[in-house]
C-alpha cells in the first residue's frame, strides 16, 4: 500500500496502474506483491521513480531562462522533463519568447506605402514588399 497521499487506480482486468500524486515526489518505491492461495505474500518486482511536474509549470524553463510573453498559453514542451520548453507565437508576435510585437501600418495617401510593412522590434526594421 502507498504510504504517500497518492491516489492509485488499478485495472483488475489488465493490471495497469495509474497513480496521481498531489505534490512533486522523489524516490517513490512501488512494489508488485503477489499472494498465493494461502495469502502468503511475495514481492515480484520493485520500482523506484520520481513524480515530477511538467517543464511548462516553471517560467524559468523558457528560452533564455524567461517565460513566453503570453505565459502558459504559448508554452510547448517538446521533450518532457528536460527542464526546457519552447514558445509558440501567434500571428502578432515573433522571437524565441514571442516578445517582438508585429504591427502593420498602411498609409492611404502613398501608393508605395500601401505595400510597406513596419515591424515593431528592439531595432528598426522596414520591409518594402513588391
Amino acid at each position: 500500500m502507498p504510504t504517500s497521499n497518492a491516489t492509485v487506480f488499478v485495472d483488475g482486468r489488465t493490471g495497469e496502474a495509474n497513480m496521481k500524486f498531489p505534490t512533486v515526489s522523489r524516490g517513490i518505491v512501488a512494489k508488485l506483491i503477489a499472494r498465493d492461495a494461502s495469502l502468503t505474500a511475495a514481492e515480484v518486482k520493485s520500482w523506484t521513480f520520481d513524480a515530477l511536474l511538467p517543464d511548462t509549470d516553471f517560467p524559468a524553463n523558457g528560452p533564455h531562462g524567461e517565460d513566453c510573453k503570453a505565459g502558459a498559453l504559448q508554452r510547448v514542451d517538446v521533450v518532457p522533463l528536460d527542464n526546457l520548453y519552447t514558445c509558440v507565437c501567434d500571428d502578432n508576435s515573433a522571437g524565441d519568447n514571442c516578445a517582438i510585437s508585429l504591427a502593420t501600418t498602411i498609409a492611404s495617401d502613398d501608393a508605395e506605402a500601401k505595400n510597406t510593412m513596419c515591424v515593431a522590434a528592439p531595432f528598426p526594421i522596414h520591409l518594402v514588399l513588391p
